[in-house]
């Protein structure tokens, strides 16, 4: 029958050659898929997260029951940060001097604006 070599015998995924490949090899781990995404995001929401919770720590102070927002913000943007740092094997730089705690942001507004 014409095209009856495209079709897979029961049981068998497709193979290329003496390799037999399997539906399941095309799927990633789910662990490694949410590592990745936090990887991304302690980049892209972490550190706008730190940055806007500043001012609304400043804000807490004179608004009644602001305080939780700001608090919820900067923890969730540190986590992020750390879990993105823990994914691409490199610690922060500012564990080694300080002054790289303020490089974050600038680095963040390079990223968006394509400079980096």
């Amino acid at each position: 029958m014409a095209g009856s070599d495209d079709i897979a015998p029961a049981g068998k995924g497709p193979s290329a050659g003496s390799a037999t490949l399997s539906p399941k090899a095309a799927i990633p781990d789910p662990a490694i898929v949410v590592l990745a995404l936090a990887a991304v995001a302690g980049a892209l929401i972490g550190i706008p997260l730190i940055a806007i919770s500043l001012p609304l720590f400043v804000a807490a102070f004179f608004a009644q029951g602001l305080w939780p927002l700001p608090v919820a913000m900067f923890v969730i943007g540190w986590a992020l940060q750390f879990v993105g740092h823990w994914f691409e094997g490199k610690p922060p730089e500012f564990f080694r001097d300080w002054r790289f705690l303020f490089v974050g942001l600038r680095w963040w507004m390079a990223k968006m604006s394509g400079r980096v």
